[in-house]
């Protein structure tokens, strides 16, 4: 039997980042804080960049998937409203890539109280006109202190979900204003 020394085996760079980058202890969870822990615990001598980091990291799914976006839009000006279900705003919000992992639920009907800011959320599997219409006839149908929970203008885009027969309707059947917005 040999007793001599042991071989410490040195990892690949993506391994070392991948180890840092799955460790708890570690504040990893950007660019700078990788760069920081890796270069703390570098006990194999590694030589890396911030690029190398940048790149390791652009191939994680995780880092990717919770990676802000930098938009900025144009301050529009305040909206003046007198109360509660006076004016809601309305739109969908896009979960294609993520419904494997919410039982099938493509898509979010986002529908915010402009007054006092009170948001209601729908999961919805498709953005047909009659599915919208299905889940703001759930939505009109509730009641708070015997009162129905509904508004008088409702704004949307002119997507083709909310300017769909059924949509309209519904909203004249509520005795609801349904506005879309035209959107540049």
């Amino acid at each position: 039997m040999h007793r001599g020394k042991r071989q410490r085996i040195v990892p690949s760079l993506t391994e070392y980042l991948l180890n840092i980058w799955l460790d708890p202890s570690t504040t990893s969870n950007s660019i700078e804080g990788l760069y920081r822990s890796a270069s703390r615990h570098n006990v194999f001598k590694l030589e890396f960049t911030v690029d190398d980091i940048r790149n390791f990291l652009s191939h994680q799914s995780t880092y990717k998937r919770h990676l802000g976006f930098n938009l900025q839009y144009k301050q529009q000006k305040h909206t003046v409203v007198p109360g509660a279900l006076v004016k809601w705003q309305m739109d969908l919000a896009d979960m294609q890539n993520s419904a494997e992992y919410n039982d099938g639920t493509n898509y979010l009907l986002t529908i915010i109280d402009v007054f006092s800011k009170y948001a209601l959320v729908i999961p919805l599997q498709n953005k047909q006109g009659q599915t919208i219409a299905r889940a703001l006839g759930y939505i009109f149908r509730i009641k708070i202190n015997n009162k129905a929970y509904k508004p008088m203008i409702l704004l949307s885009d002119n997507g083709k979900e909310f300017i769909a027969k059924e949509v309209k309707q519904l909203s004249i059947f509520q005795y609801t204003e349904h506005r879309g917005i035209l959107m540049p």
